[in-house]
């Protein structure tokens, strides 16, 4: 699966084996159309991180509530 975004296309992988519920769940979400014009709030990467002594890799990103009925 790739994440597009204006500064850089982001390609990852989904486990639905070991995660289905949280796969399904996330490609509903992205069937629905809930991501577009989403934004990307911050990238955890191992090279940015070097205080942390538990290293980890992160895309935070969001879908807001534009206070009607359609999470953006």
């Amino acid at each position: 699966m790739n994440l597009v975004t204006t500064a850089v296309e982001i390609h990852f992988e989904l486990f639905p084996d070991e995660t289905p519920v949280t796969v399904g769940s996330f490609l509903n979400y992205v069937d629905g159309g809930h991501f577009e014009g989403g934004r990307v709030h911050r990238v955890v990467r191992m090279d940015n991180q070097e205080q942390n002594t538990v290293k980890n890799e992160v895309v935070q990103g969001g879908i807001g509530w534009d206070g009607g009925s359609r999470i953006v």
